[in-house]
């Protein structure tokens, strides 16, 4: 799967983000400016030339935990399993913030509340 990326906000970043070579120029020397902002111009015809790809529409899902152990009295979750394909990462870690925010299986984006 193809990664998408917002074309405004790329090239806003772009146009935001002062060069380290231009900081570094003296205020005097106009036409290297100018070259770097000619420069930053090609760079934006080149990403507004692109072509749009069509972009499937997002599954959502979630990760459902499985465990097999107790600690202080509460259950381990350790293995892991997409609400949308089933897939299972079962890596020994117990930590949702550690888990991916996409299924690399079916490529849902694993933003739904999951149970404690």
């Amino acid at each position: 799967m193809g990664e998408c990326i917002n074309r405004h906000e790329l090239i806003a970043a772009i146009v935001d983000t002062p060069s380290e070579a231009a900081d570094k120029i003296a205020v005097t020397d106009i036409g290297t400016r100018a070259i770097l902002a000619m420069r930053q111009n090609e760079i934006i015809s080149i990403i507004n030339k692109m072509p749009a790809e069509d972009v499937e529409p997002v599954k959502h899902g979630k990760w459902d935990g499985e465990g097999d152990g107790y600690a202080d009295g509460k259950i381990i979750l350790d293995v892991w399993y997409c609400s949308e394909c089933g897939h299972c990462i079962d890596d020994g870690t117990d930590n949702r913030k550690m888990l991916p925010k996409y299924c690399s299986n079916c490529g849902a984006k694993m933003d739904e509340e999951t149970e404690e």
